[in-house]
């Protein structure tokens, strides 16, 4: 009974993940993904951990697939590529190998309120929050304009 129940629970999810994020991104082959939903063209690799203003930079200086015009990705973007039904990492690791399953910065600044933090998400727990702009957290850059689905 518990090894059908890990099946259901586990197994199933992660195959049928596999197949629907198949259709949803295209490896260019070049280190970056086309996520075919929002056209939105990602950086494949990780870059290791940085401050926001050091992963604004990062993003603005970065040359990719023979790219210039990366940036860092907005609250929405970032979020668009969860996975809901996969955790630690909520990311398809066959075209994202290597991600974290930890914080990814956004450029979405936090509310007025909240001064110098900026909106991360959580690739461990498919979930958004607001943290210092001091910290260091992951870097996943970004090109093109959203399409929404």
């Amino acid at each position: 009974m518990k090894k059908i129940l890990f099946l259901l629970v586990y197994v199933v999810p992660f195959l049928l993940c596999r197949q629907v994020s198949a259709q949803y991104f295209t490896n260019n082959n070049n280190g970056s993904i086309t996520d075919n939903r929002t056209e939105l063209i990602w950086q494949q690799g990780e870059t290791g951990k940085k401050s926001w203003d050091q992963a604004m930079k990062y993003c603005k200086d970065l040359v990719l697939a023979g790219k210039t015009d990366w940036r860092l990705p907005s609250k929405p973007e970032l979020t668009s590529l969860l996975v809901r039904s996969l955790f630690n990492p909520a990311l398809d690791p066959e075209f994202f190998p290597g991600v974290a399953p930890d914080n990814y910065w956004s450029s979405s600044k936090g509310t007025a309120s909240s001064g110098s933090a900026a909106w991360l998400v959580s690739f461990a727990l498919s979930e958004t929050r607001y943290l210092n702009r001091a910290n260091s957290y992951h870097v996943r850059c970004v090109r093109g304009k959203m399409k929404t689905y």
